[in-house]
Parts: structure tokens; C-alpha cells; sequence
């Protein structure tokens, strides 16, 4: 619940009880449906909100006691137009109105203001509109109004009289103008948004773009269809994107957000935005301020940044639909900036389940290729995830339906011809002549009836609608034109303290320029308390600027700056973008350094909220009016970052630039900080030795100094050599950091060297000193709220407790990684979770066509993100396809898994795959060819092998078991039973117990009773996990060297072995792993084979 002040409108129709009466229910109620109708939509046209029906009324609330009495003249007006379409059954409506405080809950609203206006309403005749005393004191002037006392009243339920008084104008002689431009014709048009309408309604959200020519009525189309949704119980926001050099990123959505915040209860706006309130605060600073428990938001890399930003609203739009559905109006989408025009392309995605309409606007004659929205609009096309709309000039009929509308009586058919050859149907154009003609005298007589003496030939209408807007503001007066001037120079939506500041105006009167434009219906006000104007159109602002001098412009650009430095003091950080355009556009009349800094500042802001384009324009148009060199390399770095995080290649250029200047100028610390930032893209494309390489340039420079970068690079190049299989230097690296972090006794570096500390001991296998620095790590990183890094440190742990066995433990970890890493957008880690989390859901269930369609939407991800993992989906839709039998596809796609990995830490598990798949298929040969890269792996230090080695020795130890190599199988044995003892208890890949493994590798040794200890020990880790895969796979491997290597009895357990596995693989419908598991039995009994 909240209060604030707002105007009541209450709307009652006279007679409708005996209207209902005298005509039916059915007919009654078509006509007052009617009635209804006109009188909502003149409300919200005017900025007004439609609480609820009351009977045949309506309650609506107002910010502005000024636009709330222009839409009350305006329903009249409409009223009494469509009354001339019903002689017989014309209507009059009463209007009351009141200001003052409100209770608002919910959608509802109360109090002694709302009362007041009833009571008010209650009094009024048909067709007359009263207001309060306190509403008259607010007003002011408003244009084609006066007001009529009507003396003391008593309302029921207050105690003194109330002076009310008759808002007159309605009935005057002059022409009291609409303030929207008529709607007429497209009914084609409307049916079919109707039809998407009631689609959105059933929750098949989707996107329309509507296109045409300016002036065409695009806008004018989406209000409507706003209205008709608002009629449905829709909420709905409008958005407008604006001509800047440095535009305001998300410009529109911004907009929309700051008025939902002003129209949802608080209470209900909160619980709305509930996890992504921190990223819609970084649009919106207004809602920092309301709710400043706001916690801060995750600071996250360029790319994952926007990202898990898009994410975040996302989220708040499904939030917001599920509560209510949703129309968001985007204006003018060819201004759009990129940042814009990627979250639409991103909300577009994601609300087909949605009841949400997204409706867009935009010419299509300004829809060149280099413009960013023509991207999109392929895009969104291409993908079908909008609709397009293009709207054609109104027809002859229509512009008669305009000209009735406009004028209130039905024109002449003459003047109807002659405007429509002048204006081929553009319905601004229509409008702006009509305009033209009436300011001119030439349409009406002194009573407001057409001219009997009306000769078409004479009325001179203006050839183009630029030219009809320039002989309208011919007509203002001098002083009038040089306000809107520089109005226009403020742009499309200004505010009107700005403009009374500008120091070329303060001769002027201001506030009577704003009344001559209004009444001329050049501006309109917006809604809320602040005085903020709107022109009627961008061409009424593009013919002003069109007869301005370059330099005149330049002084106006100049003066708004300064009256925006001055007047807007304390929430500067909201008008950077503003300040920046107007600077730069000042050109050299203003201070480059201010230029400059604007400029840098604008483009911060930018890359803060993930509008990296935005971010990048604002960069270089500094890096333009440069010359301090060390200034141009802190340039450099930000626009290396803003470069970044678009996913571009070009970064390295502008961080190489700037790591040149960092050194040629001695500036160590920004040399370090510039190479973490290089290091850590190569990190993540897997380009290990660059990384290493770039650190120890920065780490060369720094020597001996130590600092929290010295520190951050010695960590990350630990990471990077780690992943290198460098253990020596990855373990030096290690110490390295931990001392500087000691003598720093710095809390982020100490929590830094247990991170790259988990990160090395997984690279090598060491899977329980992996989980004790992770999740020591973890506990530091959630306390400070670093998701990014507690995303990245989780990963490797649960993939750490997965191979020891730990599955229940994994799964939890599961549980925080998966959503954690899923709402930030980090892939690397997205991947480790669901790959793992696949892996122990296959074990338990064997669903073989659930593990494919994961698979494949692996796939589909890695290829997608661009990053080094794609290797590993091949790998897992080739062991798919030969579990199935399907041999061919399976080999190919392990091949390009072997094509496509990246060397390191992995290096060798890509092979072993498709070394085990070889031997399946009997592939003999193929396999021996990589004995000696096998025995390589094994000539490494059992602690200083990499997970790569490790899986190359377990795999490929199986694959020369199937193959009856056993004098080679011995050779394996104590490396395999090293990696048991280490605690690694399933092996990855195509996953089994490693105890499987180890039957094979003892029994070639000669050890049988290890060999069964092994089986056992197998046996034991199926049955935790209920694994019927894994225990025929176990019982497999282990006849098979039973078979080969055992004796009489052996052969026997060899057969029920057999037997037991081969029926669990008919049982999962795997026959090509039951024939071969069948066909053990009939396999020679051998001796070790030597090689």
C-alpha cells in the first residue's frame, strides 16, 4: 500500500438505466460497449490510468491535473462525435474531477480524494464536466478552456462545501483540436493484431514490427492496439528510441522500466524483480533509490556481463507476464542503438510461452544495410520470431474519415480530393494540412460551419509535409520559434527547467512559447509532475533544425550543457550520455577535456550496464579529440574491454596499442592489469601458451614489485600452465602467489591461490585436494558475492567428487552450480555441471535417447559459445552412436573429437576414446599404432600426470584388453592402481568404475585374488548408484580377461559372467554390446600376447 498525489476522474452515463430499458440489453450494451471504449482510450491517450468500471462509468487516476482535464474535454468531444453516428440514441456523459492524495492497493485505489470526485461526478449534468476549487488553483492555463464558477455544493459524506467549477470549451466557436491524431481506417491491420492479441492473451507471446514511411501512423497503429490490449486487462509501456551520436543504451526499456516503477505498487514491483533487481537498478538508478536493500550485482567479464544481464530481464519480463500480461510499445526502433536492439533480439527468443507483445515501430525508408536494426530485422525474421507489418497510406475514404474526425461535421467531398492528391494519404500529412488550412481561415465561417465560398483551387496547400510544418511555424511568433528551436536542439522529449536555462532564452518567455506550441499542437506534455514536453512528431523537430545554422546550433548544444552541469547537479550520472552529445556536438566551443571526459564517462556508463556498442562509440569519438598519450593508452584498455565483451577478435588490437604506451610510459601496474585482461581471452579460448606467454611480459616488468596485479598474474598463469600439464612450473607459479598474497596479506589474493591451487590438483588427477581448496575457496567467494568465480571453482569440484565416487555430494553441488552458472551466463561451467549431472542421471536410469538429445543440445552450446569445448561433444555423440551399434558415425565423430581438442590438461582422453572405440570394432592394427603414445603417459610421474594421461592409460588399457594384448595390458597395472589409490573411483569418459579396469590390468599381472578384490570392489560402486550399465560393462571387461588369462575354473565364472552382462544389455537394448559380450564365450583361450 502507498499514497501519492494524483487527479480522480470519475465518468457516469446520464440515462443509461432507461437507455437499457427503451432498447434491450443487447443493443444497449453494444452502444455503451462503444461508448466505453472512446471514453478509455481518450484516457490513456493523455496519460491517464483506467482503474476499474463502475457500472456504466469509469474511475481513472491522472499525475497531472492538467492532462486529466484535457482528456475530459477530449471525451466530450469524442462523445458528441460519435453521438452524431446515433440521432436516436444519442448519450451524454458526466465528469468529475478532484486532486489530491490517494491510497493506492494494488490495481485498486482509495480515499477521501476518491470520493470526492464520485460525488463531484454525481453532480454534473450530461455533457458537463466539474472540477474542484484545489484541482482549478493547480491548473493554470490550459489552451480552449475556461472555467465557470458555480458556486458551493454539498457532497454527500463531507460536512463543508465544496466550490466546484463547469470546465467550458467543449461548445465553443473555436475548433478544440484532438490531442492524438485521429484513428482511422486499418481495419485489415487491427483485425490481424487483434488476432495476436488474443494469441498473447493464451500466452504465444511475440513480436510485430510495424514499418513505413514517416508520418504514415505507425505509432498511431500501436497506441490503439495498446488501448484494445489495456481493454483485455493488459498492461502497457512505451519506449521510445531517440537520434543521438551517443545514445542512451536501452534507451527505451529504460523508459518502460522507470514507468512501471511508477505505476506497480512497490510492494508488488519489489517481489516482481525479486533475483534481478540489481541488473534493472543498472537501467534504472530511480530504483536503487526506492529500494535501497538492492544488494550489489556480480561483477562478471564483457561477453558473460550482457549475457547474464539479458537474462536478468528476462526473468522480470516472465515474472511480470505470469502476473499480468504484458504490451511493450517500442518507438522509432530505426534510432535504436545495438545494445537496444540485442536485448530485443534476445526477449524475442524467449517469450514464445509468454503473454507478452512486444510492438515495434520503424521507417523503412531509413533502413539501410549499415543501420543496426536491418541485422535484426533479418535476424528476427530469419529465426520467426516477429512479424512484420507494413503499413500503406491511408485511402480516400479513410482521409474523409480523418477530416470528420478532426473537424467534427462531415467535409465537403471536394476538399476531401484536393487533400488527398496534395497528400497521397500520409495521415500526418493529412493532418498537418488541415492544420494549415484552419490556422489559414480558409476551411470555416465565423460559426464554425464550412465556408459556403470554400474554392479548392485557391487553397495553396504546401507540397510537402516539411514545407506544410514551415508555413505553421511561420505563423508562431518570433519569440515562440526561437524556444522551440532550441528545443529541438535539446531533443524530441525535453524538459522544460532545461530549456528556461539556456542562457540565449532568458529574455523570452518560456512558459507562453510552451502554450503558443501546444495550443498549435507542435508539443504535447508528458504525463507524471515534472514539466516534460514531447514534439507531436520528429518531423515537426526536423523542419526547426533544418533552418539553423551550424554554429548557432553549436552555441544552443553548448548552453544546455552548461545549464544541465548547473541544474542537474546532484544526479549527473544520470545525464552523461545527455552531456557527452551535447559537448561533443558543441564541437570546439566547448572544452575538449570536458568533452573528453564526458565522452568517457558516457561510454562507462554504458559498458556498466552491458551496452558494449554504446560503450565503444562514446570511446573512440574520445580517442578522436586525444593528445596526452598515457590518457589515449587508459582509452585504449577501456575500448579493448567494450571490444571484448561484443565477442570481437579486434580487442587485441586496442589492447596491444595500449600495452605499448603502458610500457613506453613505465606505467607497471596498468601494463599488468592490461595483460590479465589479454590473458585471461586466451584462457578462455583455450590458447594456454599465449596466456602464459602475455603474463610473463607483464610479470617481466613488474620484477620483484609486489602488487594485488603481480599477485592476479601469477594465479592466472598458474591456471594457464595447469592446464598446459605443466606441474612443475603450474606448482612454482602456485608458491609464487601464495607468498605475494601473504605479504600483501591481501583477502582476494589469498582466496585467488586456493582457487588456482583446486584448479591445478584437478589438472593432475588430485581429485581430494581439488575439493578441499575448492570448497574452501567457495565458502570466501559466496560471502563477498563473486558468483563468477564461485561458478568457475564449483565446476571442478563436483567434477572432482564424480570421480571419486562422491555422487550425492557432486549432486548437491549440482544443485548451486547449475542455476548459479545458468543466471550469469557462464558456458565453461554450464558445461561441467550438465555433462556431469548427464553422466550420473545415465548411470542410474539408461535413458540412451535422453543422453542423445543432451548431446546434442552440447553441441549446439560449445559450437555457440565459441569456446574450446566443442571436442568433447563430438566425443560424446560418437560413444552414443556405438552404443547403439551405429559404428561408422561413431568412429567418425570420435575422430573429430581427436581433430578438434585442444592440447593441455585434457590432451590424450579424446584419443583413448577413440583408441576403446577402435578396439570394440576390432580395429587391431588402428589401436597399436598408439602403444608408444600410451607408454609416454605412463613414463610420467604418477604425480604429474594430467587427467588426459590418466584417462589415455585407463582407456587404453581397456581397449588392449578386448584386443587380447595382455603382455602390454601388464605394462598398466601400477598405473591404474595408483589412480584408485588416489581416490579416483570412476574413470571419465565412456564411464565405468576404475576398479572395472583394474580386473584386466591384475589379472595380467598374474593377480587373480586382486583381480576379483577389484570385480568387487566394482561391484559395490554399481550397487551405491544402482547402475545396470556400469555392472555390465564391469562384468564384461572382467571375462574377458578371464577368458584369456584365467584357468578351467576361471573359464567357468568367465561363462556366468558372460551370460549375466549380455542379458542386461538385451535388457537395455544394446545388441550390439550383447552379441559382442556373447561372442567372449567363444573366444580361444590364449596366451598373453607380446609386442
Amino acid at each position: 500500500m502507498s499514497e501519492e498525489l494524483a487527479t480522480v476522474l470519475f465518468t457516469d452515463v446520464e440515462g443509461s438505466t432507461d437507455f437499457r430499458t427503451r432498447r434491450g440489453d443487447d443493443a444497449a450494451h453494444h452502444r455503451l460497449q462503444g461508448l466505453h471504449n472512446v471514453i478509455t482510450q481518450e484516457i490513456e491517450h493523455h496519460g491517464g490510468r483506467v482503474i476499474k468500471a463502475l457500472g456504466d462509468g469509469v474511475l481513472a487516476i491522472f499525475r497531472s491535473p492538467r492532462s486529466a482535464v484535457t482528456s475530459a474535454m477530449s471525451v466530450q468531444r469524442e462523445v458528441g462525435i460519435l453521438n452524431r453516428s446515433y440521432p436516436e440514441d444519442a448519450l451524454q456523459i458526466r465528469i468529475g474531477l478532484n486532486t489530491g492524495e490517494v491510497r493506492v492497493e494494488g490495481d485498486d485505489v482509495f480515499g477521501e480524494s476518491v470520493n470526492a470526485a464520485a460525488r463531484i461526478a454525481a453532480l454534473a449534468r450530461g455533457g458537463q464536466t466539474l472540477i474542484s476549487s484545489v484541482m482549478k488553483d493547480l491548473l493554470g492555463t490550459v489552451p480552449a478552456m475556461t472555467l465557470a464558477d458555480t458556486g458551493l455544493h454539498s457532497l454527500k459524506g463531507f460536512t463543508e462545501k465544496w466550490q466546484l467549477y463547469q470546465v467550458e470549451g467543449e461548445e465553443s466557436s473555436q475548433l478544440t483540436f484532438l490531442n492524438k491524431t485521429p484513428f482511422v481506417g486499418r481495419e485489415s491491420e487491427l483485425a490481424q493484431l487483434e488476432r495476436i492479441l488474443e494469441q498473447v492473451m493464451r500466452g504465444r507471446g511475440n513480436v510485430v514490427l510495424i514499418g513505413g514511411e514517416p508520418g504514415i501512423g505507425k505509432t498511431r497503429l500501436a497506441e490503439e492496439v495498446a488501448v484494445r490490449a489495456g481493454q483485455k486487462g493488459m498492461l502497457s509501456f512505451t519506449g521510445h528510441c531517440f537520434e543521438m551520436e551517443t545514445a542512451i543504451p536501452y534507451a527505451p526499456f529504460a523508459e518502460i522500466l522507470e514507468a512501471t516503477a511508477e505505476t506497480i505498487p512497490a510492494d508488488t514491483f519489489r517481489e516482481v524483480m525479486g533475483d534481478s533487481a540489481s541488473e534493472l537498478a543498472r537501467f534504472a538508478p530511480q530504483i536503487k533509490q526506492m529500494f535501497p536493500d538492492i544488494p550489489p550485482r556480480a561483477e562478471l567479464p564483457g561477453e558473460e556481463d550482457r549475457r547474464y544481464t539479458f537474462n536478468s530481464i528476462s526473468r522480470y519480463m516472465r515474472r511480470c507476464a505470469m502476473a499480468r500480461p504484458v504490451m511493450l510499445i517500442l518507438d522509432d526502433l530505426h534510432w535504436g542503438d545495438e545494445s537496444t536492439l540485442r536485448l530485443l533480439e534476445h526477449l524475442a527468443m524467449n517469450l514464445q510461452d509468454l503473454p507478452v507483445l512486444i510492438v515495434g515501430t520503424y521507417r523503412d525508408v531509413e533502413l539501410a544495410t549499415s543501420r543496426p536494426l536491418a541485422r535484426t530485422l533479418e535476424t528476427l525474421v530469419r529465426q520467426r520470431a516477429a512479424q512484420r507489418l507494413a503499413l500503406k497510406r491511408l485511402t480516400q475514404t479513410d482521409v474523409q474519415g480523418m477530416l470528420h474526425r478532426l473537424s467534427g461535421r462531415e467535409p465537403p467531398q471536394a476538399l476531401v480530393e484536393a487533400i488527398y492528391s496534395e497528400t497521397e494519404g500520409n495521415a500526418f500529412f493529412v493532418e498537418e494540412v488541415f492544420r494549415h488550412l484552419y490556422e489559414e481561415g480558409k476551411l470555416f465561417d465565423s460559426t464554425n460551419t464550412w465556408r459556403a465560398d470554400l474554392q479548392i483551387d485557391e487553397l495553396d496547400v504546401p507540397e510537402g509535409v516539411r514545407l506544410v510544418i514551415g508555413r505553421r511555424l511561420e505563423r508562431l511568433r518570433d519569440e515562440t520559434k526561437k524556444v522551440l528551436t532550441a528545443a529541438a536542439v535539446l531533443g524530441r522529449v525535453f524538459e522544460f527547467d532545461l530549456l528556461a536555462g539556456i542562457h540565449d532564452l532568458h529574455q523570452l518567455d518560456p512558459l507562453d512559447a510552451m502554450d503558443e506550441a501546444e495550443r498549435a499542437h507542435l508539443i504535447a506534455p508528458m504525463a507524471g509532475r515534472d514539466a516534460r514536453y514531447t514534439f507531436v512528431h520528429e518531423l515537426v523537430r526536423q523542419t526547426l533544425l533544418t533552418d539553423v545554422s551550424l554554429p548557432r546550433r553549436q552555441k544552443f548544444h553548448l548552453q544546455i550543457a552548461e545549464v544541465i552541469e548547473d541544474r542537474r547537479e546532484s544526479e549527473l550520472e544520470k545525464y552523461t550520455s545527455d552531456l557527452a552529445h551535447h559537448l561533443y556536438q558543441a564541437g570546439a566551443a566547448a572544452s575538449p577535456s570536458k568533452t573528453i571526459d564526458y565522452l568517457i564517462r558516457s561510454g562507462d556508463h554504458a559498458q556498466s550496464i552491458a551496452a558494449s556498442e554504446d560503450a565503444l562509440r562514446s570511446y573512440e569519438s574520445a580517442l578522436s579529440l586525444i593528445d596526452d598519450e598515457l590518457q589515449r593508452g587508459k582509452v585504449l584498455y577501456k575500448v579493448g574491454r567494450a571490444r571484448r565483451g561484443l565477442q570481437g577478435a579486434e580487442s587485441q588490437a586496442a589492447f596491444e596499442e595500449a600495452l605499448d604506451i603502458f610500457e613506453r610510459l613505465g606505467e607497471t601496474d596498468r601494463f599488468l592489469r592490461t595483460c590479465l585482461m589479454v590473458a585471461d581471452r586466451h584462457t578462455f579460448a583455450g590458447e594456454w601458451q599465449r596466456a602464459i606467454d602475455v603474463l610473463g611480459r607483464g610479470l617481466e616488468m613488474a620484477g620483484n614489485d609486489h602488487t594485488i596485479y603481480t599477485g592476479a598474474a601469477l594465479a592466472l598463469q598458474s591456471v594457464a600452465l595447469s592446464w598446459s600439464a605443466r606441474y612443475e612450473e603450474s606448482k612454482a607459479r602456485l608458491q609464487q602467489t601464495a607468498a605475494v598474497a601473504e605479504s600483501l596479506d591481501d583477502p582476494r589474493l589469498k582466496v585467488g591461490v586456493l582457487s588456482a591451487s583446486a584448479i591445478h590438483h584437478w589438472a593432475f588427477g588430485q581429485f581430494e585436494e581439488c575439493i578441499d581448496s575448492g570448497l574452501a575457496a567457495a565458502e570466501s567467494l559466496r560471502a563477498v558475492g563473486a558468483t563468477w568465480q564461485l561458478s568457475t571453482v564449483l565446476g571442478y569440484v563436483q567434477y572432482s567428487l564424480a570421480c571419486m565416487g562422491r555422487w550425492e555430494e557432486a549432486e548437491q553441488v549440482h544443485d548451486e552450480l547449475w542455476p548459479l552458472s545458468t543466471r550469469i551466463g557462464q558456458i565453461a561451467t554450464l558445461l561441467f555441471a550438465r555433462r556431469w549431472h548427464e553422466v550420473y542421471l545415465f548411470l542410474q536410469r539408461f535413458d540412451l535417447d535422453r543422453s542423445q538429445r543432451e548431446a546434442e543440445k552440447d553441441l549446439e552450446l560449445t559450437r555457440a559459445s565459441g569456446g574450446p569445448w566443442v571436442a568433447e561433444s563430438y566425443a560424446w555423440l560418437g560413444s552414443i552412436e556405438l552404443m547403439r551399434g551405429n559404428i561408422d558415425p561413431g568412429i567418425a565423430l570420435l575422430e573429430e573429437g581427436v581433430k578438434r581438442a585442444n592440447k593441455g590438461a585434457f590432451d590424450g582422453w579424446h584419443l583413448a576414446l577413440l583408441i576403446l572405440g577402435l578396439s570394440l570394432v576390432g580395429e587391431r592394427d588402428k589401436v597399436l599404432l598408439h602403444v608408444q603414445r600410451m607408454r609416454e603417459a605412463l613414463a610420467i610421474h604418477e604425480q604429474k600426470r594430467s587427467l588426459g594421461s590418466i584417462s589415455l592409460i585407463t582407456m587404453g588399457a581397456e581397449a588392449l584388453g578386448v584386443l587380447g594384448e595382455w603382455s602390454l595390458v601388464a605394462e598398466f597395472h601400477d598405473a591404474v592402481t595408483d589412480a584408485i589409490r588416489s581416490g579416483m573411483r570412476w574413470r571419465n569418459g565412456i564411464v565405468l568404475p576404475m576398479e572395472a579396469v583394474a580386473t584386466m590390468t591384475s589379472l595380467a599381472r598374474g593377480l587373480p585374488d586382486e583381480a576379483e578384490d577389484h570385480y568387487l570392489k566394482a561391484l559395490q560402486a554399481c550397487d551405491e548408484l544402482n547402475s545396470s550399465i556400469a555392472r555390465a560393462d564391469s562384468a564384461r571387461l572382467y571375462a574377458t580377461a578371464l577368458v584369456d588369462l584365467g584357468d578351467k575354473d576361471a573359464r567357468s565364472r568367465a561363462l556366468e559372467l558372460i551370460e549375466s552382462a549380455a542379458s542386461i544389455y538385451d535388457d537395455l537394448q544394446l545388441p550390439f554390446y550383447a552379441d559382442m559380450t556373447r561372442a567372449l564365450a567363444g573366444r580361444d583361450i590364449k596366451t598373453p600376447r607380446t609386442t
